[in-house]
């Protein structure tokens, strides 16, 4: 495998495994608020940090 196909491999899988964190969090966010006790601010805060 060439190295410039090393490189094009290894951006895609961070930037599926970074889609999926930003996807899998919204559902999340409701039992994260709940769990730390947190307002709606800060947990607007840590949604959009993950971005």
């Amino acid at each position: 495998m060439e190295y410039h196909h090393k490189v094009w491999l290894a951006l895609v899988a961070i930037w599926t495994t970074n889609y999926m964190v930003r996807l899998a969090l919204s559902p999340a966010l409701v039992q994260i608020k709940e769990e730390f006790a947190l307002s709606y601010a800060e947990a607007g805060l840590l949604a959009s940090s993950s971005s």
